[in-house]
């Protein structure tokens, strides 16, 4: 079908828009959506997959590019300056549509759950913006959706008294939760031990298992926990084993709290050997993990060794 020439220089002036946007992302992403949807990292540390109303070149105008989000199927408009990067799934080199609509559909999956969850009080909209988090790990995810979604993993880390009381709740629910599962078990071994005649004796037994699982509550005490990594180690012996939906124990070791920055300074004091204060460094890196220690640590651990060093090579002189 022709197209007026209005239609085509209305083209021609939004490619050269598209051109002249600055943003290399955009420009390679124009040809990308073509032939299947995008994710897009926006600078707001979200990662969304996006997709074109046609197949022509995203049109661009007033420094915005209208895209439509694959998890709402609504148009948004998104500020170019606001594009930091881009990813697809492909097969090798080639980019394939059928692979990323299947990423898609998993990721939608996982907010549909969250959707569906009564104790979850988000809107959808909301809990996407959770869930798109750019770099947020799978474990990450679980994690968040153990606790409704009420906190981020940093907040986790390092909680307050207020969050610390707000996921003992949570948690002691889980047990509770967990808990009647248990007690539909006793009341099948319960009926079944009536149908065969048993002993009060028998019945007794039962009845104070019973009671053991009732005081669980109140034998859990977990005020004692300061941090969620110390909370979720313990689980009540008389459930053992652990639900599938708590995290393994790798799992909760990404919510060891960083280490407090007064008490990290304290201890580098008390060191005065460079040699010594690598080998301290290399153990914390590795038992927290490098990506969990703040900027503001590390930058105290390296100033503590320059210090000692020129120390050291003074009194050399």
């Amino acid at each position: 079908m022709a197209i007026s020439k209005e239609e085509k220089a209305r083209r021609i002036a939004n490619r050269q828009r598209l051109n002249k946007c600055g943003n290399a992302f955009l420009i390679n992403i124009n040809q990308l959506i073509k032939k299947t949807p995008v994710y897009v990292d926006l600078a707001n540390q979200l990662s969304i997959p996006f997709k074109t109303i046609n197949r022509r070149d995203l049109w661009v105008e007033n420094d915005h590019v209208t895209l439509v989000n694959c998890f709402t199927q609504k148009p948004e408009k998104i500020p170019v300056g606001q594009i930091v990067g881009y990813r697809y799934m492909g097969i090798r080199t080639e980019p394939s549509k059928e692979r990323t609509e299947n990423f898609i559909s998993r990721d939608l999956e996982q907010i549909q759950q969250c959707v569906d969850d009564e104790t979850i009080d988000l809107s959808f909209e909301e809990i996407i913006n959770k869930y798109c988090v750019k770099n947020q790990t799978t474990q990450e995810w679980e994690i968040q959706k153990l606790f409704k979604l009420k906190y981020d993993i940093d907040q986790l880390k390092n909680p307050d008294d207020s969050i610390m009381s707000d996921v003992r709740n949570i948690y002691m629910d889980i047990i509770r939760s967990h808990r009647e599962k248990s007690f539909e078990e006793l009341d099948q071994l319960e009926q079944q031990t009536k149908e065969q005649q048993a002993t009060d004796e028998d019945l007794d037994d039962i009845n104070t298992i019973k009671q053991m699982f009732r005081d669980i509550p109140q034998d859990s005490d977990l005020s004692e926990y300061k941090t969620v990594h110390e909370m979720l180690q313990f689980w009540p012996s008389l459930l053992l084993p652990k639900p599938d939906i708590l995290p393994t124990q790798s799992d909760i070791d990404i919510l060891k709290p960083a280490p407090q920055l007064s008490e990290l300074y304290n201890m580098l004091m008390k060191i005065h050997d460079a040699m010594e204060l690598r080998s301290f460094f290399t153990e914390m890196k590795s038992s927290i993990g490098v990506d969990s220690i703040p900027e503001d640590a590390i930058k105290m651990v390296k100033d503590r060794i320059r210090m000692i060093e020129w120390t050291q090579d003074i009194k050399k002189l």
